[in-house]
């Protein structure tokens, strides 16, 4: 296993489709955090741990995870966000991996939304970006254990839980970002003890990956934007208004979900294939 020399402070750790890159983002406009430059790297479940060398983008190795954290200034902490890692039983030991490799004192965030609308919106994302070719969500839902493993919440939690101490772990809901923006991204600055009072507002600062601007990338720029030297060396030096623009030539309309059946009783079978403990986890979180 390689070394790396630069060790966050902190992870986003899931889950995927529950708002992390908006909190993400968010956060890198605090001036006392820096947010790692290549989001979802997946260094933890990737090839340096044993675990698959694309994610299914490229992983992240040694010296490609240190170089994401380069632009470090004296003062500040640093972490990244990698859903992956709460993507058990498909990408395992991560829980693991980061204790092994950053010790019990990382804090970690761990983001849940409702979960069989997440579930939906992963097989959404999955099979617009060629990720999953199961032909309707209904099916998926019954051949596709994936999209409501991660909604598992419990179980993906609990490798967590075993290792860390429980103040080092923040649960947060989606929802309540939805509600109240500031409020929520000020919770998280509290829990990694960063002074609150420098957050700007984010009132007019609008939120990503928002389900009506979801569009697909071309082959061949969705591999320019997973190669590891455009992530840390290119891509955090272009202006987030240029990129925005350039987007619109390199990405095309996604594919058609086809829903297979009432939407309603769907998101319903999905939620019996739960716990009582994932539903209980979802419900208490902040």
């Amino acid at each position: 296993m390689s070394t790396i020399s630069k060790k966050p402070n902190f992870i986003i750790i899931g889950s995927m489709k529950s708002g992390t890159t908006t909190l993400h983002e968010d956060l890198d406009r605090h001036p006392d955090i820096f947010m790692a430059s290549w989001k979802e790297p997946g260094y933890f479940v990737g090839p340096d741990f044993g675990g698959p060398t694309h994610l299914p983008l490229p992983a992240a190795k040694s010296a490609e995870y240190d170089q994401i954290f380069a632009g470090v200034k004296p003062g500040q902490i640093f972490g990244e966000s990698s859903t992956h890692y709460t993507k058990s039983p498909k990408l395992q030991d991560a829980a693991k991996n980061i204790f092994e490799t950053l010790g019990p004192d990382v804090k970690l965030i761990y983001v849940m939304r409702e979960p069989a609308k997440r579930s939906v919106s992963q097989y959404m994302h999955e099979f617009q970006h060629g990720e999953c070719d199961i032909p309707s969500l209904s099916e998926a839902v019954d051949t596709y254990p994936h999209i409501v493993d991660v909604s598992r919440y419990a179980m993906q939690l609990k490798p967590f839980q075993d290792l860390f101490p429980a103040e080092n772990i923040l649960c947060l809901k989606f929802e309540n970002m939805v509600k109240d923006r500031q409020g929520y991204v000020e919770k998280v600055l509290k829990f990694l003890d960063v002074d609150v009072s420098k957050m700007p507002r984010l009132d007019e600062v609008p939120a990503r990956n928002t389900a009506q601007d979801r569009r697909s990338w071309n082959g061949w720029a969705r591999k320019l934007r997973a190669w590891p030297f455009f992530q840390t060396r290119i891509e955090p030096y272009i202006p987030h208004g240029i990129l925005k623009f350039l987007k619109k030539f390199v990405t095309k309309a996604p594919r058609e979900i086809v829903i297979g059946g009432d939407r309603t009783e769907i998101e319903n079978r999905i939620r019996q294939k739960l716990s009582a403990d994932d539903i209980a986890l979802y419900e208490a979180a902040s």
